[in-house]
């Protein structure tokens, strides 16, 4: 009865699991999307850098858009400096959708 019990903990447990990786999963694709069909680009500013000793290595950036600020973080590789500028990609309709393109450092205003 216990090996029961433990064999239906563990296939509950997976199923969980599995479930959360498809929620993640399915969130980033739409947030793709978004950005694929509601995309524009701006300059946006390295604001700080910071590392998850497990995940690796992320930036903050700041944008304006339509009058508003807004802060997005990403993970990268490589290094980047703070107060560098890159383009940015973002959704018109949920600004908060948004990516530093990598490749494209840019001149600061």
């Amino acid at each position: 009865m216990k090996l029961k019990a433990e064999a239906v903990v563990g296939i509950v447990g997976t199923a969980l699991f599995i479930g959360l990786l498809a929620f993640i999963f399915e969130s980033w694709s739409k947030e793709e999307q978004d950005i694929q069909e509601n995309g524009q680009k701006t300059i946006g500013r390295i604001t700080r850098t910071y590392r998850i000793k497990s995940r690796g290595d992320y930036i903050v950036f700041k944008f304006n858009y339509d009058g508003k600020k807004y802060e997005e973080h990403q993970s990268v590789e490589g290094s980047f400096e703070i107060g560098d500028c890159y383009s940015i990609v973002f959704s018109t309709k949920n600004p908060q959708h948004a990516n530093l393109i990598t490749s494209e450092k840019r001149n600061c205003k």
